[in-house]
């Protein structure tokens, strides 16, 4: 929030900059300013600077005293401030005529009208702070929960985007599937039918998640197999072991991370490359990358400060591990996927990724390192 209330747009100014930064240099002597609500907030701000910039304030306010005591206090800080005050209550038309008559008798011009009226009809205290955070919270619901093409949001759950799909007859190989985001797409997964293959380093963890899957979902056909992709051993292992099971592998979801962010540029890169490998062969098979979003998992658990960070505000950025696995399952398994690949989904929705993440070249490379890697 700070980096985006401190970023430059064109004028060379940011939300965070001040009344006093954006008129530095300005010299405005000879002009008249007429300045509605001038007594408090940001009326009586502007009319400070404009007369501290050499601007001839009138000050039209509700409340005459009130406006004099600020014109005291203009003209004390501001030696040869030229501030006068007249009344105007906007909301009556005989209060504006007379404004105009009175402001006529003056003989000035006016170059500058600046309105700061809010007429609110019953009283309404000072916004405290919890205020402040309502309406942004307000703010965040609004965007979490704007649904895209799809029919979906931020704040739409696996669940939700999997209602009335039957996967029965499908496979699904989920890494990471021992806990946070892995852990709900098996459980989606299995309740929708699929056959979960859930690839653990810990499988005594896995054996867990896997126990409490099926006393929710009677029926579910879950296994469980070792894999630690950062060993190559591991992963040959794997394979053999799950030939063995002789079933097919309909969906493959990883939801492993190694180096963090390489390797979220490296999964966009490898689907897209086989996504195009496929339709080249004439294979009917989709590959989709999907980012979850912001969750609160244990991911971050080693780097105190991320942790501290999404401890103290995560329930307001951050998703639960059921919305973080809404998009994997709606990939994996929506009607609406028939026929989709090569692409990137965020949200439940296409998302156009980095330049770099649509590098066919680099795409390709990748794809060649990775057939060397697996094959020395």
């Amino acid at each position: 929030m700070m980096w985006w209330f401190h970023r430059k747009g064109p004028s060379g100014f940011s939300g965070a900059s001040t009344a006093e930064e954006v008129t530095a240099g300005v010299d405005g002597q000879g002009l008249v300013a007429v300045i509605t609500g001038a007594s408090s907030g940001m009326g009586l701000e502007t009319a400070r600077v404009l007369a501290l910039r050499g601007v001839h304030v009138v000050m039209a306010v509700r409340n005459v005293a009130a406006g004099l005591a600020v014109k005291e206090s203009i003209v004390a800080k501001i030696p040869g401030a030229r501030v006068d005050v007249l009344e105007l209550d906007l909301s009556s038309m005989a209060s504006v005529r007379r404004f105009a008559s009175e402001f006529d008798s003056l003989n000035l011009p006016v170059n500058i009208l600046i309105l700061y009226w809010y007429q609110i009809k019953t009283p309404s205290p000072r916004p405290s702070q919890s205020a402040v955070v309502q309406i942004c919270r307000l703010c965040l619901m609004w965007w979490f929960y704007r649904k895209g093409p799809s029919g979906f949001s931020v704040a739409s759950t696996a669940e939700e985007v999997t209602a009335g799909v039957n996967g029965r007859g499908l496979v699904a190989v989920i890494t990471g599937a021992s806990s946070g985001i892995g852990l709900e797409t098996a459980r989606v997964l299995a309740l929708r039918g699929v056959h979960v293959i859930m690839a653990v380093r810990n499988v005594s963890a896995g054996l867990a998640a896997k126990e409490a899957i099926v006393a929710k979902i009677p029926g579910a056909t879950v296994d469980v197999l070792e894999l630690d992709l950062s060993f190559m051993a591991s992963v040959r292992r794997f394979a053999s072991e799950f030939s063995s099971l002789n079933l097919p592998l309909n969906i493959l979801i990883l939801n492993d991370f190694i180096s963090y962010g390489q390797s979220k540029l490296a999964n966009i890169l490898h689907s897209n490359e086989l996504s195009r490998i496929l339709k080249e062969e004439g294979v009917n098979i989709s590959a989709n990358a999907v980012h979850p979003g912001a969750i609160a998992t244990k991911l971050f658990r080693n780097r105190t400060i991320v942790s501290a960070l999404l401890n103290s505000i995560g329930r307001i950025i951050c998703k639960s591990v059921e919305q973080g696995a809404a998009t994997t399952c709606y990939v994996a398994m929506h009607r609406q996927m028939k026929a989709i690949s090569g692409k990137y989904f965020t949200n439940c929705n296409i998302t156009c990724p980095s330049s770099q993440a649509l590098d066919a070249e680099l795409a390709k490379k990748l794809w060649q390192f990775s057939l060397q890697t697996v094959s020395s």
